[in-house]
């Protein structure tokens, strides 16, 4: 009897090679591929071949092709020479693109160069416009705008984006464009990410032209809309002052935007934390990065490690300050905590959680992300004065190991409580100061009037909030900190000497709020013309010794007494 395994083995054999050469021979005569025989003939490529296939990889690194949206884009006269063949796609899944080459265009004649009048590019100190093919945006199947809820690469579309100030176009490319946001993307206005990558054109924004210079390479960033009330500038300030307190946030700008033309209002610029971000900010991208939440899976880096530190924050046991500092940076723990308590954000559980990799003892950090909601600008706040909210119990334990942190330090260690208190005096005193305050207040009332924004009623409802909201807190550190009353401590000097409080150089006339558990600490600072002699406490001389270390129990004037030092 013949052996069966043997002929199966020849028949699999003869009928692998006959059902290539049946592959081969549809693909070369068969209609179903001319659509792809003719594709790989022509300037079209869709979306798939060129991000993924051989064609599309070598263009790419020959960085010979810039994206192009579908031609319903073209209403411009000058922009037809782009019209050619729609590529061939799955509707259902993905857009096409189209290509050129770059040595024959100019940023100028960029769709959305070309889209903007000189009015429109001088409506605004800065604008921003993107033109994107119309059923890329609306269509019901695969726009962007028709389904707002969808997620991911697949819902990234090729646009264009030119970037003007005071009218002079300074930026154009290719980019992807994606919409952005949790319950914003049910919003009438969208907000959008927009990605630089090589298939599109450049792979970052222009170096050195965003965000005060602080955040190149600019590898994607947000375009943030007002999507409620509650003020476009309210994220931009709460930032502001959150890396004034020492957290770490994105930076942002405004720009007018237009798309296709059409003009959208203001909107703001936001870096993204992403690798781009990191590198900006810390040299280098080597993290593990998390949603801080008790369920999110790393964006980089070990999910194992992140789970472990995970059990480790919501373990429900007594946590010592010491404990805590083995896993996580405190002064940027506190500092985050500081940020959203003092810009009373409700909903302060947000952004990412980051472990330094190229650091062996490198502790868990977060950044903050999302403030929109602060200064108590909409109905998630509940007091009767926006200035009044109160933050510190609205850290449910639920989602977030910041949550569990907060409350299990809170309440179990009594040296954490003095170290928070300690570096709520000092942010207090020292770097939420008046005239930062005021100043950063006065920036964005005159950035709304330069974008013609009504911002009058935001402005004066911020200005009340930051001229009553420290008084507050104050109060409500005793209520959760145990902290006692707060008392007033003015500090005075001679003309031309200066005296070093709390590690700060303050001038003469500083005045600070003090617990009694936060002495204040002062050392006076040598002159050319000027050497201390002694300290007068409400008048009495009592304290020669150069460093002071006081504890204020009452209203209190404290004068560095100098003598001038003999030509």
């Amino acid at each position: 009897m013949t052996p069966l395994k043997p002929i199966l083995r020849a028949l699999t054999l003869v009928g692998g090679i006959a059902g290539i050469l049946a592959v081969g021979w549809s693909a070369e005569y068969a209609p179903r591929w001319q659509p792809l025989r003719q594709s790989l003939q022509q300037s079209t490529l869709p979306f798939g071949m060129l991000a993924y296939g051989a064609k599309g990889k070598i263009l790419r690194q020959l960085q010979s092709i810039q994206v192009l949206p579908n031609d319903e884009l073209s209403t411009n006269p000058s922009n037809r020479r782009f019209d050619t063949t729609r590529a061939i796609v799955n509707k259902k899944t993905r857009s096409g693109i189209q290509v050129y080459g770059l040595d024959s265009t100019t940023p100028e004649e960029l769709p959305s160069s070309s889209v903007m009048s000189q009015a429109m590019r001088n409506s605004s100190p800065a604008v921003l416009s993107l033109a994107i093919a119309q059923s890329d945006l609306s269509d019901p199947d695969v726009g962007l705008l028709t389904n707002s809820d969808a997620k991911g690469r697949n819902w990234e579309r090729p646009a264009f984006l030119s970037y003007f100030e005071q009218s002079k176009l300074l930026f154009a490319s290719g980019v992807g464009i994606r919409i952005h946001g949790g319950v914003a993307r049910d919003a009438p206005k969208k907000s959008f990410r927009v990605y630089f990558r090589n298939i599109y054109g450049a792979t970052q924004f222009a170096p050195r032209m965003l965000f005060d210079h602080q955040s190149d390479p600019v590898l994607l960033f947000v375009l943030r809309s007002e999507f409620e009330t509650a003020g476009v500038f309210a994220n931009s300030l709460a930032y502001d002052i959150s890396r004034q307190i020492g957290a770490f946030a994105p930076y942002t700008q405004p720009v007018k935007l237009f798309i296709n033309g059409e003009e959208q209002g203001v909107y703001i610029l936001i870096e993204h934390i992403n690798e781009g971000y990191l590198r900006a900010h810390f040299g280098h991208a080597q993290f593990l990065m998390a949603q801080s939440a008790v369920w999110a899976k790393p964006d980089s880096g070990s999910s194992q490690q992140y789970q472990q530190f995970v059990a480790w924050a919501t373990d429900r046991s007594p946590l010592s300050m010491s404990e805590a500092a083995q896993k996580i940076n405190l002064d940027n723990f506190v500092r985050w905590l500081i940020s959203v308590i003092f810009c009373a954000t409700p909903d302060a559980l947000q952004g990412p959680i980051l472990l330094d990799l190229t650091q062996p003892d490198a502790k868990w950090f977060w950044v903050n992300w999302d403030m929109d909601h602060s200064f108590a600008v909409t109905n998630l706040n509940a007091a009767e004065h926006a200035w009044e909210e109160d933050i510190f119990d609205r850290f449910y334990v639920r989602e977030d190991p910041r949550a569990y942190l907060y409350h299990r330090l809170r309440l179990g260690s009594a040296e954490f409580r003095t170290y928070f208190s300690r570096v709520f005096v000092e942010v207090m005193n020292h770097r939420l100061t008046d005239a930062f305050l005021r100043e950063r207040q006065r920036h964005y009332a005159e950035l709304a009037e330069a974008f013609g924004y009504d911002a009058r009623e935001f402005n004066e409802d911020v200005a009340n909030f930051l001229t009553h909201r420290k008084a507050v807190l104050r109060e409500q550190m005793n209520t959760y900190f145990a902290t006692g009353k707060s008392f007033p401590c003015l500090v005075q000097s001679p003309a031309g000497a200066r005296v070093e409080i709390d590690g700060y150089p303050e001038q003469s006339g500083y005045l600070g709020w003090y617990f009694e558990q936060t002495p204040i600490t002062l050392s006076p600072m040598e002159t050319d013309d000027h050497t201390f002699s002694y300290w007068l406490i409400n008048g009495k001389e009592t304290h020669h010794e150069r460093i002071l270390r006081y504890a204020i129990t009452a209203p209190t004037v404290i004068t560095a007494v100098f003598q001038e030092k003999p030509e």
